[in-house]
């Protein structure tokens, strides 16, 4: 019975870490696009070219993304108008 609850609890682990989350930062907008980052989807059409500092998460398994960048006041995208910043860095930290 030890054993099984030991095999159980090892099997448990590997299943909790076995996430696929991708993590990239990129200096400017260029740079972001110059990787393909673009591309694949990972810096959506809102972001602008104006964009630097960016830092995006992603995760496959979950199908989820988190993006962090910054860009002058006046040069983001109409989409984000109205929204506000997450404060701390989610990315960083592991929660994204």
């Amino acid at each position: 019975m030890r054993t099984s609850i030991i095999a159980r609890l090892g099997m448990l682990a590997v299943l909790v870490g076995c996430g696929d989350v991708r993590r990239a930062e990129y200096a400017t907008f260029d740079a972001a696009v110059a990787a393909g980052a673009a591309r694949r989807g990972w810096i959506p059409p809102y972001v602008p070219q104006t964009a630097v500092d960016i830092a995006e998460a992603h995760d496959l398994d979950l199908n989820t993304q988190r993006l962090r960048f910054r860009a002058p006041e006046g040069a983001a995208s109409p989409a984000l108008a109205g929204r506000s910043p997450i404060p701390g860095n989610p990315i960083a930290s592991g929660q994204g």
